[in-house]
């Protein structure tokens, strides 16, 4: 299956050519379409993209049916994202493709998992959240920027969204717990 695909999308050709693979449209495989979080991760500054586009699913899971359903969503959002960055990665032969934003949705999730703990919850506390979360995962301090050079594969792409996270989540509680 992955020689016809690579045939069918010339992806070898490719991966010369560019220096990442662009994914091919219309997506070979369904783990592209939640790597990509439904394309907002095709938008311009893709990382930021996602993370706004995971907003709502967030908020609407938070809101109707829960903080522990948004942890449950966390930790599937985790798991999947593995396997959709596999998918991408076999495909593309790239690591932490720029279109994969699976990772900004696990990681905003996670974050706003917290609100219970330091009674947040306006709008206000979201954009917050949201720019903690952006700002930790583009600048990647230490020790990010080190498990983002060190993990490969789908886990690292995963794990050092996961770490900025942490680090909006100590700055919230240094604000608010």
């Amino acid at each position: 299956m992955k020689k016809t695909l690579n045939r069918l999308f010339n992806v070898k050709d490719r991966q010369k050519k560019y220096k990442v693979a662009p994914l091919p449209y219309p997506y070979p495989h369904k783990g592209f379409w939640i790597a990509a979080w439904f394309g907002s991760g095709h938008l311009p500054l893709s990382g930021t993209a996602g993370t706004v586009a995971s907003l709502p699913f967030i908020w609407l899971i938070y809101t109707f049916l829960g903080v522990w359903t948004l942890a449950v969503f966390t930790l599937l959002s985790l798991v999947v994202g593995v396997w959709a960055c596999r998918v991408v990665e076999d495909h593309t032969g790239a690591h932490d493709h720029k279109s994969v934003v699976i990772d900004e949705v696990f990681g905003m999730a996670m974050v706003i998992c917290t609100f219970p703990l330091f009674g947040l919850g306006e709008a206000w506390h979201w954009l917050l959240a949201f720019v903690l979360f952006r700002f930790f995962d583009m600048v990647k301090p230490p020790p990010i920027s080190w498990m983002d050079s060190k993990f490969e594969g789908p886990w690292g792409v995963m794990l050092d969204d996961g770490v900025a996270a942490l680090f909006a989540i100590a700055v919230l509680w240094f604000m608010f717990g």
